[in-house]
């Protein structure tokens, strides 16, 4: 069975759909569907290293300690961008896997290419605010009770005592 993290061999088709080549790729799709599917999902693998390595790139050379269980035969640069879908029975071999920590990098790269990096921090920065904004809330309201308690302990009963009350406090800071 295959896992998400094995580095396989298996036809490739180039972007134009005008060939297929033999080459490694990683298995991204989760192992659940790897178990339950006839299909796999995997990105590109390249030994071609680019003199400009993309956002959604990942470049793993032989001189990781990663490296070894790769299978891989030169440094290359993992494409996230470069994703297809293909059949199981395509599958020529696996050569190797990646460790858990070049997949969490994979991982992140994989959101890059998906735009789903940006959406999770925008959703963490979000909920950064909304905390902020019930943190503040409740310093607001605990602040207004002490107020409120005091007007009532120094005998400020109506809405003008309270208001006054209030606007010599103004006047003091």
């Amino acid at each position: 069975m295959l896992n998400r993290g094995d580095v396989i061999l298996i036809p490739f088709p180039f972007t134009d759909l005008t060939s297929m080549k033999v080459r490694p790729t990683i298995v991204i799709s989760s192992d659940l569907l790897n178990r339950s599917s006839q299909d796999i999902i995997v990105s590109f693998i390249s030994s071609v290293i680019p003199s400009q390595i993309e956002s959604t790139d990942f470049l793993i050379t032989s001189s990781e300690s990663d490296f070894q269980i790769t299978g891989l035969k030169k440094d290359s640069v993992f494409k996230m961008a470069k994703i297809v879908t293909l059949s199981k029975n395509l599958v020529q071999r696996k050569i190797g896997k990646v460790s858990d920590r070049t997949k969490r990098e994979l991982d992140n790269r994989l959101k890059e290419a998906l735009g789903l990096y940006m959406q999770s921090r925008k959703e963490e920065k979000i909920n950064q605010m909304d905390e902020l904004t019930t943190e503040l809330a409740r310093k607001m309201t605990d602040q207004l009770e002490k107020f409120l308690i005091a007007c009532k302990e120094a005998g400020d009963v109506t809405i003008d005592d309270v208001l006054r009350r209030l606007e010599s406090l103004k006047k003091e800071t």
